[in-house]
């Protein structure tokens, strides 16, 4: 039995550096990012079938800002058998987080996409992911990065915190909330890079995979920060 089902968005990512007017087309999306990584560390995993998304991407002074160009839809099975789900979509209608309240697995979200824009000429647009206060019960690890932690609705936080909350903050590292607990950790390595697509979802990919095989969220939180390390230091020297 497969043990992890892979709720993620696939998409074509047309990333325009600094001023550039031609577009630089490339696999990407969450799935794209998460695939490469289990399959790396031998994960046991399904990835639910979908429709592909398209993405335009700027990368200003080392910043990414995106916006949906096309959005995707994921199917989900009509019967789950997997024991825990990773969530990570690019925009908010990929899928009606609804189903998750007939679920008796673990689940592990990434606001990212809940967090985005449905539709807005503006590159980087969020809001404030309402939707998910309904269903916040039922996620046992909630990731965000530090702009996306701005748009959680304060219920969403506080619930969250008194689970397991995961703020990732780039090269400062990573704010964990644990039972209501706070822990910092910063990456042993700083690497410098104009592109970080995909290090956040590298990132949860590598920790589900550390805290399903060792139960322990710390030493997940290291092994995750040192894997998505590795990876940029693998992008930044292509």
């Amino acid at each position: 039995m497969k043990k992890i089902l892979v709720l993620a968005s696939k998409a074509e990512d047309y990333i325009y550096k600094n001023s550039a007017k031609t577009p630089l087309k490339k696999e990407g999306g969450p799935a794209f990012f998460i695939k490469k990584t289990f399959d790396a560390l031998d994960v046991e995993y399904k990835l639910a079938k979908s429709t592909s998304a398209k993405v335009e991407i700027k990368i200003i002074n080392k910043e990414e800002m995106g916006r949906i160009a096309k959005e995707d839809k994921i199917k989900i099975p009509k019967k789950i058998k997997e024991s825990s789900i990773l969530i990570s979509t690019i925009g908010p209608n990929s899928f009606n987080l609804n189903f998750l309240n007939n679920y008796k697995g673990n689940v592990f979200l990434d606001i990212q996409g809940f967090v985005r824009q449905k539709k807005s000429n503006k590159f980087g647009a969020k809001r404030f992911c309402d939707e998910i206060t309904g269903i916040i019960d039922k996620i046992d690890i909630l990731k965000c990065n530090s702009k996306e932690f701005k748009f959680l609705p304060e219920k969403v936080i506080e619930k969250a915190k008194e689970k397991i909350l995961i703020e990732t903050k780039g090269a400062k590292g990573v704010r964990l909330w644990k039972e209501g607990s706070r822990l910092d950790f910063k990456p042993k390595k700083i690497i410098k890079t104009e592109n970080a697509i995909g290090a956040g979802d590298t990132f949860m990919a590598a920790f589900v995979y550390k805290l399903i095989n060792t139960k322990d969220i710390e030493k997940s939180i290291l092994f995750a920060l040192d894997y998505a390390s590795s990876y940029l230091a693998e992008i930044n020297r292509t």
